[in-house]
């Protein structure tokens, strides 16, 4: 027996001819690769016989060419009504049920495959058949028709595809540091208050102890002049202003006001310092934080750029939005908390020239130590000035902004902010 084929369409033929009937797909991708032939086998002692008739060959392939155009028109209709749904998908970013779509369609096509190689094989037959009625001959002879029509529906996918864009997530190599920094920033701020309440209080003691040792001084001026500058009574006197050890000692000295000195000089010092430590680290939250935003918009700019959707291009924006308004509540606090410690440097430097007019008062006392009962010779300045380098008052409010960004820091969790971020966004 002997095979003959009546109808051939290869896969580019057929691909072009779904793509004519379906038009343009927005979401929807045709199978392709598809192929379509029928082979007719005669009985060998009527094959050259069928082969002299040009009418049965031309009837067979008409009645096989209307199965083939029956299928491309089921698979093309098929295509652009599942695709005004799966538009609506894409657009709602419904993955789930993109998949069943697509699945379903697979389904379908293939369907109507097996439909198209059942018609054909009997469509051709039919034509024998027929033909066989007005040929007594042709009835002794059977034929056999074999249909193939192949299918490739690896092209479905690309729908699916173009929705795997993965997870984005805010912060999650960069948050722990920013975490840690604000964590040092809080210790800075109760060390700052700390030192301050210090100051105040050794400013304090300072203030009283000059008034009383300046006072005494002239006290004991007047008289060691009226005992004729005895040698004995020089040495008692001087011991009260000296600090030396015995009964005198307990009375306020030289010696204590240039301790009380150093403190203060020694903690405005450290104040200086951690507040310039507390300003950097707080900039340096902000700048992280930043890099950390630009990194994690960068990349959902990215992912949107590959969704199918026009919906996307719009998301970007929203997505920024919605980040910004979920990390509002700690940057404002840094920034509030920044704004202060800035004040505070400011409020410092207005404690330097205070500082140094007592300091100048102290170092006249110091100067006297060791001139002995001559001490009461010496010319000595005194002032009414009020000590008042710093004001623990106004730092308060400045180590209650810092504990406040300590316990704003508790927002910033990577899962709660990147799902705040992403809501209602096709990256959700």
């Amino acid at each position: 027996m002997g095979k003959v084929t009546i109808f051939e369409m290869s896969g580019s033929a057929m691909d072009s001819a779904v793509a004519r009937q379906t038009g343009t797909l927005e979401v929807m991708a045709a199978p392709r690769g598809m192929s379509f032939k029928v082979e007719i086998e005669y009985d060998s002692k009527i094959e050259k016989e069928a082969a002299k008739d040009p009418l049965l060959d031309q009837e067979m392939r008409d009645a096989v060419r209307a199965v083939y155009d029956d299928l491309i028109e089921r698979v093309a209709d098929n295509l652009k009504k599942t695709d005004r749904g799966a538009i609506q998908l894409r657009d709602t970013n419904q993955l789930d049920k993109m998949k069943k779509l697509v699945d379903v369609v697979g389904r379908g096509i293939d369907g109507a495959r097996a439909i198209a190689v059942e018609r054909a094989g009997k469509d051709a037959e039919q034509v024998w058949q027929k033909l066989a009625k007005t040929k007594k001959e042709y009835t002794k002879y059977k034929i056999k028709v074999g249909v193939k029509i192949t299918m490739a529906a690896a092209g479905l996918a690309t729908s699916i595809a173009l929705f795997a864009s993965g997870a984005v997530s805010f912060g999650v190599s960069s948050i722990p540091g920013v975490v840690g920094m604000v964590k040092s920033v809080v210790v800075l701020g109760v060390e700052v208050t700390s030192a301050v309440q210090e100051i105040e209080t050794a400013q304090k003691r300072l203030e009283r102890k000059l008034k009383e040792v300046e006072d005494r001084f002239i006290d004991a001026r007047g008289q060691f002049t009226k005992a004729g500058k005895a040698q004995e009574i020089g040495t008692a006197l001087a011991a009260q202003f000296f600090g030396t050890s015995g009964p005198l000692a307990v009375m306020p000295s030289i010696k204590d006001c240039v301790g009380d000195m150093a403190a203060v000089k020694s903690k405005y010092g450290g104040i200086v310092v951690k507040a310039h430590e507390a300003a950097k680290s707080l900039n340096q939250v902000l700048v992280k934080l930043e890099a950390a935003r630009k990194d994690f918009l960068a990349d959902v700019q990215k992912k949107l750029d590959k969704h199918p959707s026009p919906l996307a291009k719009s998301q970007p924006k929203k997505i920024a939005e919605q980040l910004d308004e979920a990390l509002a509540p700690f940057v404002d606090k840094v920034q509030d908390a920044l704004a202060s410690v800035i004040a505070a440097q400011t409020r410092l430097k207005t404690a330097e020239p205070k500082m140094k007019v007592a300091d100048v008062r102290v170092r006249k006392l110091e100067a006297m130590k060791g001139l002995g009962w001559k001490v009461f010779d010496n010319a000595l300045i005194l002032t009414d000035v009020v000590l008042s380098f710093v004001d623990p008052g106004s730092y308060e409010k400045t180590a209650e902004l810092l504990a406040g960004v300590g316990q704003a820091a508790g927002s910033l969790i990577v899962e709660r902010i990147s799902k705040k971020a992403l809501e209602g966004s096709f990256l959700e």
